[in-house]
């Protein structure tokens, strides 16, 4: 049950019965492995059938509407295990700030595992926080003098700390701390704070950060019980461990770091593995070459409101030094992958390692012949850099690398290369794929929208103008006092952030073509949210109104608007201006006459009758006639609120200029009153929904090799929620004490009392994972004639995120996103099967609540008093609505919860339709606490259940030493004892016995498996006598059976011989010898066939089987105990062509057909 999958590719027609063959083969080989209960060994599959490459059926992230598109290019092998390699595009849209990744803009190629480390505070490990603290205990007292306790969504109290009060006045103390201080130093210094490190190994991935007070690594969100090694605290090399037992190694050579500014600081660390080894001896290797380029980074911020001035907006360049380790080798003992690369030209290199590099192509080879196998080439061009809409003066060194600011890597075509005798093939058709063609402006453009996606605005800063939004009027944004509050006004202009669904799909990808000549195209739409209303671009410009009225001696005396309309409660915002022309006492007589008599009003008018709703005379704006008399003019901005409204009612502005003329002149001044009026309107406009927040897939459409259209779905959206919603203005409350004294021996002090309100373009309240998640989508396919064929309706959890308090991170619902039901109907809209899902959360371990400290005092010096004992008065003033005393805190400390958890699907519960009749089966499953499957039972429509029941190295069923060996080496996962009860009676039992010893080369391996019917004992059935050093069987016995041998070559990766009825031990070791000699480090064939013809001569009683390799390709020859032979040939692309019987006939061929370009 995983609806987030791949692209399953479908073959030709003409080739299925060739793929069920192959694959029928395959399966009944693998059904084998001997890591299940089966009792029969591994022994080798058919030859691997080369890639038919073929379109299929895009699956979609339904919840958050990205189709998941992946092109599987190859698997790296080592025994049966299996490293893909694929590249991934991620469909949500282009971001203009998004750096192209080695392999083109949107698309991902990463097989190595990988660990990011996400630096809150100082950073974890050598060099900042190592996270082992000798103040772990202090800090526990710390919390428990001085602060209460703490919940998800409460502050910590504020405190004061590092002042004492003396007799009359406060006192700084020497060293400027008190008690405890050393926790406050290592507060401000970010400590306390655990970084989240964000792990991926393929199968398994999460989140862990270190305990502060006990370096112990938590798991944060996982799907596994992970264990880490004892060293993971110094983050130098260190490894995981996986519920199976697998260990991933991170290495120092596989360590990426960036560096903001320099290297004066650290933004972030990503470890990469070095090593994967499994638990049967099988590993994997990775080699990486190191690259260095700089990003750079510009934002804007602005103090809306402060106890201080600040300029309107401060800019601030970052730039990041970026020390990235470059995937070059992977290697198995079976294969070996080399990476090679090409010069790119839209990233800035740095100077002092090598400059970054594209991925040009992947050579697989083997390493026994060292012949190349097969290769893929990737081909690229440029997304080229439109108008920029406004740009970001990011300074020296851009002004040598403008060309990378306008330039985006893009994927053109991947195309699969083929060998014969060493020399390539390339006459097979490459994927090719297509892309939005509307051109992104620079990377560094304010052309964007609040997400980061383009909008087309020519911008001139990255602020967004807020003012349509109204929050000066919002309770918490109120300044002034409690009775008389005023609003604060923005120092800035700010720009048009908003969405413009005209171009948000740039450069995104649209189309794929397949070597088969079919092909996918996708078409896209914008998310849709409904929890909170945001404008979008062209709402911004529709929604601003204006008016002006002007009279000057070219107009008559009064003079009107034209008329405007209010359907709501309307703020209006209006620019005043009175100008007499003339200025000075020698002009006193007109100034008078202009000073008494210029007007300007707020009117309706309902024919010829005129009501005044509001009126602003120059002399009672500005009461002081000699100040207007120096200057002869006066401006201002008001603002007047129209609560209750009438669409019928025709408003105006009108504006009075008083006629005036020069003592004993005939001639008037030129003067003139003006009014420009400006409100924001939303009327009309749909604030139920808004469309913006990324793109969702609409349809996806795939066509045959003849261009017919094969199949179509599209995808409908209900319920849409932006997670983390839009909280642009971060609030807190700071003092500024100016100074202090004594007053007839009372201490006085002079404080302010200060409401911050601050923006910053780097975080304007959105940060974190997929902008819109949805409740319910439906998939459509549709048919002829536009008909739907059917539909599938899927329901997630889907809640907003969390967030404590404004400026700290969101806390992400670890629900969303889990599908809550799967609902199927046919064409006539009716239930054909219904599917329930349940989840519980199955981690007991507590939260853990990071520290923060906010600096409240910004003054030079800090208030006497924390408490809360302050009030308005003389000395103190609160500049802030509040209904008691204020307290003087010189820090607040803030919690921001770090809250574990690991979600598990707990019961399924699926209903069928059927024509007269309802059936419902469902199934619940029970978890041990490290996640493992306990129990599940079944349960059928007429009430039969199935119970079965697991039982692990965790559970000591047996008190067998092994299963301590299985707890350290985390083999957690592999069952031991397995039950199944029909109702309350037992029907069957297994178990698989593990060893680590001599026999197994003190690998953990299977030994022993036994079964029993009902109530019976239980019964050995098979034994695993004796283990190659890669973990390979080479020995087993059946109970009552003849035992078989196998010896393995090709550096112990492929089975040479299947011996039936002789022991291994029983087989001449020089033979074993020669034939591993001969398959690996000395290679040869033709001694390889001879020394296989020499063991069948030595064991003349034995059944002898065969096996001759093309290395890194499959199985060249298989020779059967009777000493017939068959032949297996490939083409240049490793595809299985022909096999031939001893005399040369074919008994089976594969055309490989593909249509050319």
């Amino acid at each position: 049950m995983n609806i987030h999958m791949k692209i399953n590719f479908c073959f030709k027609v003409a080739y299925i019965s060739l793929m069920i063959l192959i694959t029928g083969e395959n399966s009944a080989q693998a059904n084998n492995s001997i890591n299940s209960f089966s009792p029969e060994t591994s022994i080798p599959s058919s030859p691997e059938t080369a890639l038919l490459l073929r379109f299929g059926q895009t699956p979609v992230n339904y919840h958050n509407g990205t189709a998941n598109i992946s092109i599987p290019l190859y698997s790296v092998k080592s025994g049966n295990h299996q490293l893909p390699l694929t590249l991934s595009y991620h469909s949500s849209g282009i971001k203009v700030e998004d750096e192209a990744t080695w392999v083109g803009l949107g698309w991902n190629f990463q097989p190595e595992a990988t660990i990011f480390q996400e630096v809150r505070g100082m950073r974890d490990g050598p060099g900042g926080d190592t996270g082992i603290s000798v103040y772990a205990n202090d800090m526990v007292t710390f919390k428990q003098n001085h602060l209460p306790p703490i919940s998800i969504d409460t502050y910590y109290s504020t405190y004061q700390i590092g002042k004492e009060t003396g007799a009359g006045e406060c006192m700084e103390t020497p060293s400027g701390y008190s008690t405890q201080g050393y926790i406050i130093q290592q507060l401000e210094q970010g400590k306390w704070q655990p970084d989240i490190f964000h792990f991926n190994l393929g199968q398994y991935s999460g989140k862990f950060f270190l305990h502060p007070e006990t370096t112990v690594p938590i798991l944060l969100e996982s799907d596994a019980e992970i264990k880490f090694s004892s060293n993971i605290a110094g983050l130098n090399s260190f490894s995981l461990t996986t519920p199976d037992g697998t260990v991933y190694t991170f290495g120092t050579n596989g360590v990426e770091e960036a560096h903001r500014n320099g290297m004066a600081d650290v933004s972030g660390y990503t470890f990469k593995v070095t090593q994967i080894m499994y638990l049967d001896g099988k590993s994997f290797t990775f080699s990486y070459e190191d690259e260095q380029t700089l990003v750079f980074n510009y934002s804007e911020s602005s103090f809306v409101n402060d106890a201080i001035y600040h300029q309107p907006t401060q800019s601030t360049v970052d730039w990041t030094v970026q020390n990235k380790k470059r995937l070059s080798q992977i290697r198995s003992a079976e294969e070996i992958v080399d990476l090679v690369f090409e010069n790119r030209e839209d990233l800035i290199p740095g100077s002092q390692q090598p400059a970054p590099k594209r991925l040009k192509g992947l050579l697989v080879s083997s390493p026994v012949t060292s012949a190349p196998i097969k290769g893929f080439d990737f081909s690229y061009s440029y997304f080229v850099a439109g108008p920029s809409g406004g740009t970001a003066n990011l300074l020296y060194p851009i002004a040598n690398n403008s060309t990378t600011l306008t330039k985006r890597l893009k994927l053109e075509s991947i195309r699969e290369v083929g060998y014969v005798n060493g020399q390539p093939d390339t006459s097979q058709p490459p994927y090719v794929f297509t892309y939005n063609t509307t051109a992104l402006p620079s990377k560094h453009s304010f052309s964007k929208d609040l997400w980061g996606y383009f909008n087309g605005r020519d911008n001139s800063s990255p602020l967004p103008n807020l003012r349509p939004f109204g929050y000066e009027k919002q309770n918490v944004y109120l300044l002034g006092h409690v009775y008389n509050p005023t609003y604060f006004s923005y120092p800035y202009t700010g720009s048009n952030r908003y969405t413009d669904n005209l171009y948000v799909q740039a450069g995104i990808l649209t189309g794929i073509k397949y070597p088969t000549g079919g092909s996918t195209e996708f078409t896209y739409e914008s998310n849709v949210f409904e929890n909170q209303f945001i404008f979008n671009a062209q709402q911004l410009i529709d929604g601003n109104n204006s008016r002006s009225a002007l009279t000057d001696l070219n107009y008559p005396t009064e003079q009107y608007s034209a008329v405007f309309q209010l359907h709501e409660a309307t703020t209006l915002k209006i620019a005043l201006t009175y100008s007499a022309g003339v200025q000075g006492a020698a002009h006193n007589f007109a100034l008078t006459q202009f000073w008494n008599g210029a007007t300007i009003m707020l009117v309706t008018k309902v024919g010829s009758i005129e009501t005044t709703i509001k009126e602003w005379r120059l002399k009672e704006l500005q009461p002081s006639f000699q100040t207007f008399e120096s200057t002869g003019l006066y401006m201002t901005n008001v603002e007047h609120t129209i609560s209750s409204t009438n669409p019928a009612t025709n408003y105006y502005l009108k504006v009075i200029r008083p006629l005036i003329s020069p003592y004993n002149f005939p001639s008037p001044y030129s003067h003139n009153v003006k009014a420009d009026l400006s409100y924001f309107s939303t009327y009309g406009m749909d604030q139920s929904k808004s469309i913006m927040g990324g793109v969702r897939i609409a349809e996806i459409k795939n066509f045959s090799s003849t261009n017919v259209l094969a199949s179509r779905k599209k995808l409908k959206y209900f319920g849409g929620k932006l997670l983390n919603k839009f909280n642009p203005l971060q609030i807190s409350f700071v003092n500024n004490k100016t100074g202090q004294g004594t007053t007839n021996g009372v201490g006085v002090e002079y404080i302010g009392f200060h409401k911050r309100i601050f923006i910053s373009s780097s975080d304007l309240g959105m940060g974190g994972d997929a902008a819109v998640g949805y409740d319910r989508v439906e998939e459509e396919e549709i048919g002829e004639a536009n008909a739907t064929n059917g539909k599938t309706i899927y329901s997630f959890y889907n809640t907003e995120s969390y967030i404590t308090n404004s400026g700290l991170p969101f806390i992400r619902n670890v629900w969303n996103g889990k599908l809550a039901s799967k609902k199927l109907k046919d064409k006539n809209d009716q239930d054909i099967q219904t599917t329930n899902y349940g989840y519980q959360d199955i981690s007991t371990l507590p939260n853990y609540y990071s520290l923060i400290i906010k600096r409240l005092a910004v003054g030079a010096l800090t208030p006497c008093r924390w408490n809360a004992n302050y009030s308005n008065g003389t000395n103190i003033q609160i500049f802030y609505p509040t209904y008691g005393p204020v307290s003087g805190s010189m820090n607040e400390f803030v919690s921001c919860a770090l809250n574990p958890s690991r979600i598990i699907q707990s019961s399924e519960t699926t209903t069928q339709n059927f024509p007269g009749d309802v059936v419902t089966n469902s199934s619940a499953m029970q978890y041990n606490e490290n996640g493992t499957l306990k129990s599940r039972t079944m349960t059928s429509s007429i009430g039969e259940t199935l119970l079965e029941k697991y039982f692990y190295a965790s559970d000591t069923p047996f008190l067998q030493p092994v299963e301590a060996t299985m707890i350290a080496s985390n083999a957690i996962s592999l069952p031991l004892k397995k039950e199944s009860y029909r109702g309350s009676d037992l029907i069957a039992s297994e178990r698989m016995e593990y060893v680590s010893d001599g026999s197994t080369n003190f690998l953990i391996l299977p030994k022993r498996f036994y079964s029993a019917k009902g109530n019976a004992n239980l019964e050995l059935k098979m034994t695993f006598d004796k283990y190659s050093p890669r973990g390979n069987i080479r020995q087993f016995t059946p109970t009552g059976g003849v035992t078989t041998s196998f010896i393995w070559g090709y550096s112990d990766t492929k089975l040479l011989a299947r011996v039936n009825n002789y022991e291994y031990d029983a087989i001449s070791v020089s033979i074993r010898n020669n034939l591993n000699t001969y398959s690996s480090t000395n290679y040869s064939e033709v001694n390889l066939r001879n020394e296989l013809t020499n063991l069948r001569a030595s064991l003349p009683t034995a059944m002898v089987t065969t096996y001759i390799y093309t290395p890194g390709v499959g199985v060249k020859a298989i020779t059967d105990p009777k000493g017939d032979f068959s032949t297996y040939i490939y083409d240049s692309f490793s595809r299985l062509k022909e096999v031939r019987d001893k005399d040369g006939k074919i008994l089976s061929e594969s055309e490989y057909n593909y249509r050319p370009n």
